[in-house]
């Protein structure tokens, strides 16, 4: 563990998950972190794995994750870090100070119900959650939508003991979540070229533009018997294109790199995984990648439809 409340070094060795980071700009994060929480004279330490340790319970939460605020910043010019960091950590107490008052009504459903959303994670984010607080769905092989309140400065778990009193099945809540994401979010589908081919591509502010991948079959502009390549980087991101041809050859070897590098980058990193989207499932389409090359291993059903429009 390395504490951090005392006086600032200079520079930091950069740990592997801030790798996006020279040391320079490392070490500038970590001070700014750092001189945010000594200002409001809260003692705090850093840990293996880009959690914050805190020892005051106004922020909600004795951990906080600290890359996806990370990799906002790396987007950013560091001269509005300060700002950022001091939005983001403000933002979580008055979001703790929200949920207080929430939880005294939270037994009332006609209360709760809208707040009531679906949001998609990486299955790490979810293991992090002790076992039996979640409710959701594996929707992929590293995928899981949950069951969350999506409140106005934050979104958190919805805990199947905060449901009983509901006289809600996890399905009809489920569908409930659905309903609300897609009244209260846009989801903008564009098409945008990538060198040879063009893909979709829905990339919004909020954090749920990946829900598009629950209406896949409704929008008839990405309708395809063979069924779609799908990639789900980030929270903010999703990319589609329709298997109507070989071309879909070079759109696999556009869009590799492309959802893993959103998803390296993020912030609110999901999948780098491409998926092949058939009859209403989510099949991984395997790959290997480094700097040269891109390395493809297809699954049988997949190489059916290579050798199908081969013919």
């Amino acid at each position: 563990m390395q504490t951090i409340y005392k006086e600032d070094r200079p520079e930091l060795p950069v740990p592997q998950w801030a790798d996006f980071f020279s040391e320079a700009q490392y070490s500038q994060f970590i001070n700014i972190v750092g001189t945010y929480f000594r200002s409001k004279g809260v003692p705090y330490s850093i840990q293996t794995g880009a959690i914050l340790r805190l020892a005051d319970k106004a922020y909600g939460v004795e951990k906080i994750g600290l890359l996806n605020l990370a990799q906002t910043c790396k987007r950013v010019p560091s001269s509005v870090w300060n700002d950022m960091v001091e939005k983001h950590f403000e933002g979580m107490r008055t979001a703790a100070a929200f949920e207080v008052e929430f939880n005294k009504k939270a037994h009332d459903y006609s209360f709760v119900k809208e707040f009531i959303a679906v949001r998609l994670y990486h299955n790490d984010y979810v293991a992090a959650i002790k076992d039996g607080l979640t409710i959701g769905k594996q929707i992929a092989d590293n995928i899981y939508a949950m069951l969350v309140y999506d409140f106005p400065h934050s979104v958190i778990n919805v805990r199947p003991e905060q449901t009983i009193q509901w006289d809600r099945t996890n399905q009809a809540l489920f569908e409930e979540g659905l309903a609300n994401v897609r009244k209260k979010y846009s989801f903008r589908l564009t098409k945008e070229p990538l060198a040879e081919v063009e893909i979709y591509l829905v990339a919004e502010d909020h954090f749920y533009a990946p829900n598009i991948i629950f209406d896949l079959e409704e929008r008839s502009e990405i309708v395809s018997e063979k069924g779609l390549l799908v990639g789900v980087p980030s929270r903010h991101a999703a990319l589609i294109y329709p298997i109507n041809d070989m071309q879909m050859l070079t759109a696999i070897n556009r869009m590799i790199p492309v959802i893993h590098g959103m998803c390296k980058d993020g912030p609110g990193s999901i999948s780098d995984k491409l998926y092949w989207h058939y009859q209403g499932k989510f099949i991984d389409l395997p790959y290997t990648l480094d700097e040269k090359n891109i390395q493809f291993y297809p699954p049988p059903k997949f190489v059916d439809i290579l050798n199908w429009f081969g013919e």
